[in-house]
């Protein structure tokens, strides 16, 4: 059966500009939003097989993103400064927040099958709730880009060596589901 994609105009996006907390620079160095693309591979009954969550990682690929694993999220929050990272949710519903923990401008995004985020490098995210007891995830990163890090905002990170890797990773070169015409 072939995955269905939301033509782009009638495609749902948030936008979510998280300024920087403590050492979290969010989206505030490459000045990049989140995006949330909300029901963009259409389902049934909110559930994909496994041949669907293949094919949207071989979407994926086909616009020049690395699929690379598929897991829930973390419950600690956590951003990459080398890469951007696409979330493709395959299973289950989440809360997830964005921008780091008691940060007054964090985003708490309800997920569910289907729905897709663009997480710019530097982006602090996790896991809140997990809603349906069985949440995952496709995580995919720009083909020819650096590896993706850990990087948690503690005291001991070097702000500036994080900042500049962020400034490196540069905008993405086109859209992750829409390709370029995204």
């Amino acid at each position: 059966m072939r995955m269905k994609i939301t033509p782009l105009s009638s495609l749902r996006v948030q936008t979510y500009h998280i300024s920087r907390y403590n050492n979290i620079p969010n989206t505030s160095i490459l000045n990049f939003p989140l995006l949330h693309y909300q029901q963009v591979f259409q389902t049934k009954n909110n559930s994909l097989s496994s041949s669907q969550a293949n094919e949207i990682e071989s979407h994926l690929e086909k616009n020049g993103y690395d699929p690379q694993w598929r897991y829930t999220m973390y419950k600690e929050s956590h951003f990459h400064s080398t890469t951007h990272e696409v979330l493709s949710i395959i299973q289950g519903s989440a809360t997830l927040l964005f921008g780091g923990d008691g940060n007054p401008e964090s985003q708490q995004v309800d997920v569910e099958v289907g729905d897709v985020l663009f997480v710019p490098a530097g982006t602090a995210h996790r896991l809140l709730a997990d809603k349906s007891g069985d949440f995952q995830m496709i995580g995919a990163y720009p083909k020819g880009g650096e590896k993706w890090d850990m990087c948690y905002g503690d005291k001991k990170a070097d702000v500036d060596i994080i900042n500049q890797r962020i400034q490196g990773v540069g905008l993405p070169s086109c859209d992750p589901v829409y390709g370029s015409d995204g």
